[in-house]
């Protein structure tokens, strides 16, 4: 739930059996959680920038050719 207690938009994407990719707006700038083996870890190395530009990328890709 958002602070106004509405529920969040979240794009959610099962890649593989080994990867799941979940998207949702924020309004206080970029952030990131990446879970790996159940754990979660916040800090941003650069697997995470390679993987913000790859959902960035997609993301243009749906809304700009996708949806057109």
């Amino acid at each position: 739930m958002d602070d106004n207690d509405q529920p969040l938009k979240i794009v959610h994407e099962v890649v593989s059996d080994r990867w799941e990719v979940a998207l949702a707006l924020s309004e206080k700038g970029f952030q990131q959680v990446s879970f790996v083996n159940s754990v979660a870890t916040t800090k941003v190395d650069l697997f995470c920038v390679i993987l913000q530009m790859l959902c960035y990328m997609t993301l243009f890709f749906v809304v700009f050719v996708y949806l057109d």
